[in-house]
């Protein structure tokens, strides 16, 4: 019998990829666009900044005086479907040291959406079915597309209702998209069916501020499956620990072979980012 040498797999698939991220993060600092809205539209920020091949987004971290804000977009479906199942975290670390940002006791996260599976899979029902025909050109598979496109924008406007929050003194956990603190997260899909986010947090609750241009790590992080079970090809995980991986063989596909699915692994196991930034101020008056 063969057994998947699964460190390889996971070398293959999360390791190798990092080794191209300093290529695939932002290079520059950036202002907010003064335009920007809140609101999963993503028509004020032109070209994302980032394309990271690794995690399938195009992403901009940008700042203003007050707030640092975050921008993704989504390559397609099966982006979509890992984001639908876990949301997207953002860590803010203010250590750029590679050995101690990641657990660093300052660091502040926030994931949004945080929605049940019930929902999820309701989301992944519509844009699935909207790639099957997106090819088709029949007037017919247009208005399929379009009432898919306004039936997955309603559950996300009815659904994403809370942020999850760690790290922020005195506010709770899980908190409304309509809080008063200032927290802003948005979701919205693209008429190309394409996954839309921003975020907005103040400065001061991630201890930065305009007046003190250090840097900081941010991560960003596409969490994927978070109820219980993670599949990858057919064998299932019993597992909650967001960092596992196989340490047994896998179950033949149904043509009998033991190939791991790319697509399957991707959408079914954490990815993540890592990178720097620095606060920039408004140079436009000068």
């Amino acid at each position: 019998m063969t057994v998947i040498n699964v460190n390889f797999i996971y070398l293959l698939f999360f390791i190798l990829p990092v080794a191209v991220d300093a290529q695939n993060v932002q290079q520059k600092s950036a202002r907010v666009p003064s335009t920007v809205k809140v609101d999963g539209l993503l028509q004020e920020w032109g070209s994302l900044q980032a394309n990271n091949s690794s995690n399938r987004i195009r992403y901009t971290i940008s700042n203003d005086d007050d707030n640092l804000y975050l921008a993704i977009q989504s390559s397609g479906v099966w982006c979509n479907a890992k984001i639908a199942h876990g949301g997207i975290t953002l860590i803010i670390s203010q250590s750029v040291d590679k050995k101690i940002r990641e657990k660093a006791a300052t660091n502040v996260s926030i994931t949004f959406p945080v929605i049940d599976k019930a929902t999820a899979s309701g989301i992944n029902a519509k844009q699935y079915g909207y790639f099957d025909i997106a090819d088709e050109k029949s007037n017919d598979s247009k208005k399929k597309m379009d009432s898919l496109y306004n039936a997955v924008n309603l559950l996300v406007n009815n659904s994403f209702k809370e942020i999850k929050i760690i790290g922020i003194k005195d506010i709770d956990t899980l908190v409304s998209v309509y809080n008063t603190y200032g927290i802003k997260a948005a979701a919205q899909f693209s008429k190309q069916m394409l996954y839309c986010y921003e975020l907005a947090i103040p400065l001061k609750y991630l201890g930065l501020t305009i007046d003190n241009l250090v840097p900081f790590s941010y991560s960003i992080r596409l969490n994927g499956p978070t109820f219980g079970k993670r599949t990858s090809t057919r064998k299932i995980y019993n597992t909650e620990d967001p960092n596992d991986v196989p340490t047994t063989e896998l179950s033949p596909n149904f043509d009998g072979s033991k190939a791991i699915n790319p697509e399957s692994f991707y959408k079914n196991y954490p990815s993540s980012l890592w990178a720097e930034y620095t606060l920039v101020k408004d140079n436009s008056n000068k």
